[in-house]
């Protein structure tokens, strides 16, 4: 089953992307919502609500979403499978998580026991949007997102690190903030429709 990774920095169009995708090409993809989003409107303790953010709050967290995201790529996999459907469209990607980490790449390594090259190689696409902090930087917010937690500063440097994770992915695909949605969903639709038409 190839998966497709729609990945990118904080309040970057990654939900209506997908969604638009969804609503074109319906049975034919599976998605896979985003871990972090299910957990913080599931209960789990948000910075700047419930509790201070801090480190510790940084491990707990980043340790809950990577169980998850695994279990849910699995479980959406096997329900691909039996519906029949082509492909695996994922809200962002379990190496993505590094770029959270207050001891970056090396420490979420270490800590979580991943490979990240093997990580990686279980995304066939990778689709980095880039945040509208970077050039539309009146319009960063939680009007979309009322889990973001994130400042516009934090949202810039999360992108950076993002797309440092996801440089030695052979099939990145990078679509700039500057772009309308319409041409990023346009280049997003390239991408899932050439899998799609691999008989």
């Amino acid at each position: 089953m190839n998966k497709i990774v729609i990945t990118g920095g904080p309040c970057a169009g990654k939900s209506s992307i997908i969604a638009m995708l969804k609503d074109e090409f319906g049975d034919e993809i599976i998605t896979v919502p985003e871990a972090a989003t299910l957990l913080l409107t599931g209960g789990f303790p948000m910075p700047g609500k419930h509790i201070e953010w801090c480190d510790e709050w940084q491990y707990a967290f980043q340790k809950s979403v990577l169980h998850l995201k695994k279990s849910l790529e699995d479980t959406y996999s096997l329900m691909a499978l039996r519906k029949g459907a082509k492909l695996l469209i994922c809200d962002n990607g379990l190496p993505s998580g590094a770029a959270y980490m207050p001891g970056g790449m090396e420490e979420f390594i270490a800590m979580y026991g991943i490979d990240l090259l093997s990580e990686m190689a279980d995304y066939s696409s990778v689709i980095h949007l880039e945040t509208i902090a970077l050039t539309q930087p009146h319009k960063y917010g939680k009007h979309n997102n009322e889990t973001r937690y994130t400042t516009l500063e934090q949202a810039i440097k999360l992108d950076d690190l993002i797309k440092e994770i996801w440089e030695e992915h052979e099939k990145r695909f990078i679509i700039p903030s500057s772009w309308k949605l319409e041409e990023k969903y346009h280049k997003a639709r390239e991408v899932v429709n050439g899998y799609l038409s691999i008989k």
